[in-house]
């Protein structure tokens, strides 16, 4: 994949054999990916991109009938404390979240695994997955062997892990950016990982790129790729 900019100040893109142009461009990638793309536009905020740590892991949908629960499957889900012990993080009542996510009577729980606690978990067969799964819902839940598995997905780069210089890091990349306004970034390694945190860096980029275009530093004619 590759991130050109045209000298209209527009941007060729290109993904496999398919390239586009368009004249702006919100990067909401993961940084290494972000850092892949600005390698050729700034050697150094790619460098400082690279440097982001994320840690693993595994998430599991699974499959409750909450009559067999000891405890009820109230609010958007739990956290589990390092203090317990368990290689479970935590789990998400999606059906509780969202409409129309389990059948009448069920509930959709999304298990999360790993992390910094236990970065081997996305090299763990499914069967230990489970194990250790069933072991934290019970715990937090009172479900037993109960829960169905569904789906079991593992995220190498799950969630990044901002570190004492990270806000000097998000400043220099940002920073090297600043010469090209219709160029933006997005995502949960900028600001915080929280879900209000990702959304606001997409209405942040979305803002900078729009007052771009609006103030006419860019040509509004689309340019055919080649």
């Amino acid at each position: 994949d590759a991130l050109e900019p045209l000298t209209t100040g527009g941007w060729r893109i290109g993904s496999g054999d398919e390239v586009w142009t368009c004249r702006a461009v919100v990067l909401a990638v993961e940084a290494p990916a972000a850092g892949a793309l600005l390698a050729p536009l700034d050697a150094g905020a790619a460098e400082t991109c690279a440097a982001i740590q994320y840690a693993p892991m595994a998430s599991i949908c699974l499959d409750i009938d909450p009559a067999s629960a000891q405890r009820p499957l109230e609010g958007f889900g739990f956290l589990v404390p390092s203090a317990a012990e368990l290689r479970l993080l935590g789990g998400l009542f999606m059906s509780r979240l969202f409409p129309g996510r389990a059948p009448a009577g069920r509930e959709l729980v999304t298990a999360m695994i790993g992390g910094l606690r236990w970065p081997e978990a996305v090299d763990a067969s499914d069967g230990t997955l489970l194990a250790h799964v069933h072991e934290g819902l019970d715990r937090a839940l009172g479900t037993g062997d109960g829960p169905r598995p569904l789906l079991v997905n593992r995220w190498v780069q799950a969630v990044p892990q901002p570190g004492r210089e990270h806000g000097a890091k998000i400043r220099r990349i940002r920073e090297a950016a600043d010469g090209l306004p219709t160029l933006a970034f997005a995502g949960g390694w900028l600001d915080g990982v929280a879900v209000s945190s990702a959304l606001g860096s997409g209405l942040a980029a979305g803002a900078r790129v729009a007052e771009a275009l609006a103030g006419g530093s860019v040509d509004p004619t689309p340019h055919p790729a080649g």
